[in-house]
């Protein structure tokens, strides 16, 4: 995949409905940068494609001697920051539910560097691909020397999986459709952050028995901020990475790392996703400070917390200094 670099020594501004869209993103700015409340920072379903990556969703397979013209499997879906959804509705007792997509780069939480992977398809007849999983989300890094005004969006989400509503991989009213892709990968550095916009990173959503996806990885430094509530850091804009939603199959929470001068927090939260009745996020090894060549942290420096190693359901949320 190409990546779209712009490295300037001076301000940078995206105006009106400005639109960066890419799916490798790397603004490396030397004063300050401003996104308008219409612009958009864009890696959307721009990371791996359908069954692909590292957590790449499959596909729930019915057995050959079950004779049904439509032996139609649903995708599950694609995982990265947690676990994607299983496939949770199936066309016989039989087929399974699938593999899940895996939770992958724990050990780079706090400072992300994977592409979303991709759901998993759904096929008819156990091998004819009818309906394809949604794409994993990409990545993008925003480093700026000075202060980032964040009135817009920035986002590198995972995309539903196809439905089709005719032809194979439609059933009488039943539309089946692939797995959710997981969310990408954002990353902030900056000396002040302002801004009331929007940074996600969320899982792609599921319908008719697939499998949604997981979110993806933020991680956020500043040195100055507004707000500091006792030993926790915070933001003004929205910071999301919400599994997919799905009916009964729904994706895990990905992780939120943001750390304010020596406050660091890292966050797990699925927005009460009813959904994600099954699909887990494993606590990640937190890094201490960030260092090395390219700015990003060595194993040297990473502790596990006490919670590392925990499988989280729903929401938790880790302070430290």
């Amino acid at each position: 995949m190409k990546k779209l670099k712009i490295n300037t020594g001076g301000d940078v501004t995206i105006s009106g409905s400005g639109l960066i869209n890419g799916g490798d993103i790397d603004i490396s700015s030397g004063g300050d940068l401003s996104l308008s409340a219409n612009g958009w920072i864009k890696a959307d379903g721009l990371g791996n494609p359908s069954e692909g990556g590292s957590g790449k969703g499959g596909t729930a397979v019915c057995p050959t001697s079950w004779s049904n013209s439509y032996e139609d499997n649903s995708g599950t879906g694609g995982g990265y920051g947690g676990e994607g959804g299983l496939s949770c509705k199936k066309p016989h007792s039989s087929c399974s539910d699938g593999t899940r997509g895996a939770s992958y780069g724990m050990s780079s939480a706090s400072w992300p560097i994977h592409f979303g992977s991709g759901g998993g398809n759904m096929l008819i007849n156990a091998y004819e691909v009818a309906n394809s999983g949604g794409k994993g989300g990409g990545r993008i890094k925003i480093v700026v020397a000075e202060k980032l005004t964040l009135s817009g969006k920035v986002t590198a989400d995972g995309l539903p999986g196809t439905t089709q509503t005719s032809g194979n991989g439609y059933i009488g009213t039943t539309s089946w459709q692939g797995g959710g892709g997981s969310g990408g990968s954002i990353l902030i550095d900056t000396k002040t952050l302002v801004g009331s916009g929007a940074v996600h990173v969320n899982g792609g959503s599921s319908s008719s028995g697939s499998g949604a996806g997981s979110g993806g990885r933020i991680a956020i430094y500043i040195e100055s901020q507004g707000t500091v509530t006792g030993s926790v850091p915070t933001v003004d804009a929205s910071v999301t990475a919400y599994g997919g939603s799905g009916s009964s199959c729904g994706g895990a929470a990905g992780t939120i790392f943001i750390r304010h001068g020596t406050l660091g927090m890292l966050e797990i939260d699925n927005n009460g996703n009813s959904g994600a009745t099954s699909a887990y996020t494993p606590m990640p090894t937190i890094y201490s400070t960030a260092e090395g060549a390219d700015n990003s942290p060595t194993t040297s420096t990473g502790f596990k917390g006490p919670l590392f190693g925990t499988e989280v359901k729903g929401k938790a949320r880790v302070d430290f200094q």
